[in-house]
């Protein structure tokens, strides 16, 4: 994805400003692996090529997220506004997420099985690839007892993806996601009256 300015008149120091800004925020939202590390520092500007580098950024995240890539909206903000956390638990699993916009988050400091069905390693292959690469990655650490936790947040497209990632098979994510008081995702999303 390339960004460019009708005028062409965007100079190094206002790439520098953009770059720091987009790899801060996706820092924040801890939800992309970046292949650097490093946060450049914000170049110091006038106000006016501030204020205008600002409304350039806050372009770029509109025409990104039309396109389908969320990763420089405010995710943090999001998670906050949100009515319902909710739980997937199970004698080797316990994850907390949040079914939003942008697909449903498994949280920091879940529990996801270390184990998987052989059916899960048969038809659910893409599953079984995503939890080796998310192992790689570190987002998902292995313990002693066998089981994994999340150390960054996951997205996944769908309730159900998001389950059978944790559990280690196909599950109805709609039936196993549930609230704190035992509501599943099902009755508080589809079944509302």
């Amino acid at each position: 994805m390339v960004f460019t300015s009708k005028d062409d008149n965007l100079t190094k120091a206002h790439v520098k400003y953009l770059e720091s800004k987009i790899v801060q925020q996706i820092k924040n939202n801890n939800t992309v692996k970046l292949q650097n590390e490093n946060v450049p520092p914000l170049p110091k500007l006038p106000r006016t090529d501030i204020h205008q580098m600002d409304e350039f950024y806050e372009n770029m995240k509109i025409l990104a997220s039309a396109l389908g890539f969320t990763f420089l909206e405010n995710f943090n903000d999001k998670l906050d506004e949100q009515e319902e956390i909710l739980y997937c638990k199970g004698k080797n699993y316990d994850a907390i997420g949040l079914y939003t916009d942008e697909g449903f988050i498994i949280l920091e400091g879940s529990i996801v099985s270390g184990k998987h069905s052989p059916s899960f390693e048969k038809y659910e292959y893409g599953r079984l690839k995503r939890r080796e690469k998310t192992i790689e990655d570190g987002s998902l650490v292995p313990e002693e007892n066998g089981n994994n936790v999340v150390k960054r947040k996951l997205i996944f497209s769908s309730p159900s993806a998001a389950s059978g990632f944790v559990k280690g098979g196909a599950t109805n994510g709609w039936l196993h996601w549930k609230n704190k008081d035992g509501k599943t995702l099902d009755e508080l999303k589809r079944r509302r009256s």
